[in-house]
């Protein structure tokens, strides 16, 4: 258990990162596709300039792991666009709380992707998150944003559990910085066409943001989470990583004064009590 504790810490840091992340999609106001390359961009470059400090950490990747990281980077930065527009379409606590749906995706997937067994305490999660969801959306205006920002977040969560399913594969062969590098650098280049019809901000506050966000939020926090897969269950992290919408929902307090609904506060509790429930259940082995 001790030889997996620095896993755990690089779990939980990359968590409460990502959770933080989201307050940028209130702070930049642009397009979630500009505020994805940037971050990507930014991302690629910081980890591009530590392998010029550190060049044994370079590699180039494999013949046969070309398609998988373009696969992946593709899926990045849609995971990325997805979850900004959340964001931006509803609050920053709906946007992580939809997103959180990722563990239930992945529970699912794991049965036939990696063999790893469905138990009836991955049922109870299932059940809870769905639950949960459910509270979350707008029964009675399913046409405005909240809506569209909650299948948002749907989609943010549905392509962040495939994205952890194709980093395990990939955590076998390369460091998660270089699998972070190439990631964020295809993704960054995939979104050029969408980007550049909008000018990258000038101003010193907004293009700040976008360099600590592709740096520290980015390449820093992205690392750390895929450096986790290298030990844990697939479905631990996924359950350890819905304690974001907690750290992100709080920072949203603090800095955006952001108060949720009542019923969005009992929907989000039904996820984060999925997460302890699965958390108490899961073996760290």
């Amino acid at each position: 258990m001790l030889g997996k504790s620095r896993f755990f810490v690089a779990l939980h840091l990359s968590v409460l990162l990502f959770g933080f992340a989201g307050l940028f999609g209130k702070w930049l106001p642009i397009p979630s596709e500009q505020i994805v390359w940037g971050r990507t961009l930014f991302a690629s470059i910081a980890i591009g300039c530590w392998f010029l400090f550190q060049p044994s950490l370079f590699v180039f990747p494999a013949k046969a792991s070309i398609t998988t990281f373009l696969f992946s980077g593709a899926l990045l930065a849609f995971h990325w666009i997805a979850f900004f527009s959340s964001i931006q379409l509803s609050s920053v606590t709906v946007g992580l709380l939809t997103f959180s749906s990722f563990p239930l995706f992945v529970i699912i997937l794991a049965p036939f992707t990696t063999k790893e067994p469905f138990s009836l305490s991955d049922l109870g999660v299932v059940s809870l998150i769905l639950l949960g969801t459910a509270l979350l959306l707008p029964w009675d205006d399913l046409s405005g944003d909240l809506f569209q920002g909650v299948v948002w977040g749907l989609g943010a969560g549905l392509s962040f559990a495939l994205l952890n399913l194709v980093n395990k594969t990939l955590i076998s062969q390369y460091k998660s910085l270089q699998i972070t590098f190439y990631q964020c650098l295809v993704a960054s280049l995939i979104l050029i066409p969408f980007s550049v019809q909008h000018p990258m901000p000038q101003a010193f506050p907004q293009l700040g943001l976008l360099v600590l966000l592709g740096v520290l939020f980015t390449a820093v926090a992205h690392s750390l989470f895929i450096f986790s897969l290298k030990e844990l269950r697939t479905q631990l992290v996924s359950i350890t990583a819905c304690m974001e919408p907690v750290y992100g929902g709080l920072a949203a307090l603090l800095f955006l004064g952001e108060r949720p609904e009542p019923m969005i506060l009992l929907g989000g509790s039904l996820i984060i009590g999925a997460t302890l429930l699965a958390s108490f259940s899961s073996s760290y082995t």
